[in-house]
């Protein structure tokens, strides 16, 4: 079966060819794209969530974390809310489990074409780690709706102990060296809040 996503589309003429097809349509790709988008804010929050509860700079937390993948940072957070009482933060830390496994597989797996018994093949994900079960490319939507969920909790926890944070989310994360006393330019933004659709009959979730 040939990679639905073709070789050379937006790619210099240049570079070489990846060793294996990419077996995920141009949708497929996106949802990817966004699960992983999502993560990078968990990271974040978990991080500013770790630095307000121990009363310490970001960097400090930074430095003390090091090389530390998601699972021991979100222990030690949840090490951190059992100290403090913080009950909402514990429940989060602890439904996050099954879903740091999907993370690691998404990043550490191999995207290509699942053989099942019955013969039949569709995109999938193998980890080494688990061989025998697959993340199949169907899959990704369900796993979009967890990590924005778990986005979504933890960002309650953040905004309960960083009150001029109140405004509800989703809303933009701004960075860099504008003046935050000041608005940007009057159409410069330019994201979109709306959620990846699975299929083009599909309605938003």
């Amino acid at each position: 079966m040939k990679s639905i996503v073709r070789w050379g589309e937006g790619v210099n003429d240049q570079s070489k060819p990846p060793e294996f097809t990419v077996p995920l349509s141009v949708e497929q790709l996106a949802q990817l794209g966004y699960f992983n988008a999502v993560w990078s804010q968990i990271d974040f929050i978990v991080t500013v969530l770790m630095a307000r509860l121990a009363k310490i700079e970001i960097g400090t937390v930074i430095t003390m974390t090091g090389g530390a993948t998601t699972a021991p940072r979100i222990a030690m957070l949840k090490q951190l809310a059992d100290e403090q009482k913080a009950a909402p933060i514990v429940a989060v830390c602890k439904a996050m489990g099954k879903l740091i496994g999907h993370r690691n597989h998404l990043s550490h797996g191999v995207w290509g074409q699942y053989w099942a018994p019955d013969g039949s093949v569709t995109p999938g994900c193998h980890y080494h780690l688990v061989p025998l079960k697959p993340i199949l490319a169907s899959d990704l939507p369900s796993l979009i709706d967890q990590v924005s969920e778990a986005s979504h909790h933890l960002g309650l926890a953040m905004r309960a102990l960083m009150p001029d944070l109140a405004q509800e989310g989703p809303r933009n994360f701004f960075f860099g060296p504008g003046d935050p006393n000041s608005k940007p330019a009057p159409g410069a933004v330019k994201v979109t809040t709306e959620p990846v659709v699975t299929n083009p009959t599909d309605k938003p979730r």
